[in-house]
């Protein structure tokens, strides 16, 4: 069985040295069209990862959302417990893809709660997600020493870009509004300063 690598093997000189843009499913996603493709470095949240062929890295929370042959992202992340049906599953990554590709990563997500950090430190660091992917965006940034974020389509409110044919909020929250206070934690423990496009 072949292990998937930690998403800390990939270092800040992985990528071209330009700004960092995440980039979401939310109504101000269709703003990006006004920037060209070398713009940005651009974590794409799970399916933006289908669309943007110049994007640098998917991140995904849910299972469902990782399909290989749709995601164009250079690099994949997914958390070592992948949600199914909206919960960590008991099943890890490399049990779930078979032939995992070189290009995808994982990271542990806070939702998988058998963590014990205390008793058994890793190596790798610990992300804390409590409503949505973009939240686990920030601080993995964060962890590549990133201090300047721009976003789009990381937005407040209900609804998706009429883009994407996903229902939103099928997770339970109300609304989008509660990852922010996570995010700007994020932000002040990373000393990142976060730009809305």
């Amino acid at each position: 069985m072949t292990l998937i690598p930690w998403f800390t093997d990939l270092k800040k000189e992985t990528f071209p040295d330009r700004p960092w843009l995440i980039l979401g499913k939310g109504p101000t996603f269709d703003s990006y069209k006004m920037y060209s493709e070398d713009t940005f470095n651009v974590l794409a949240l799970n399916h933006v990862g289908y669309l943007i062929p110049s994007s640098q890295i998917t991140l995904f929370v849910d299972f469902d959302v990782y399909l290989r042959d749709q995601i164009k992202s250079r690099f994949v992340l997914g958390p070592q417990h992948p949600h199914i049906c909206f919960k960590a599953s008991i099943q890890v990554l490399h049990e779930l893809v078979k032939n995992p590709p070189s290009n995808l990563f994982q990271y542990r997500l806070s939702t998988w709660k058998c963590y014990r950090e205390k008793l058994n430190p890793h190596p790798s660091p610990l992300i804390k997600a409590k409503y949505f992917c973009a939240e686990a965006a920030f601080q993995i940034l964060g962890h590549f020493g990133i201090k300047q974020i721009f976003s789009l389509g990381v937005d407040g409110g209900t609804k998706y870009s009429k883009v994407f044919k996903q229902k939103p909020l099928t997770n339970g929250q109300s609304n989008f509004d509660k990852q922010f206070e996570e995010i700007e934690n994020t932000c002040k423990r990373f000393n990142i300063e976060w730009i809305k496009l």
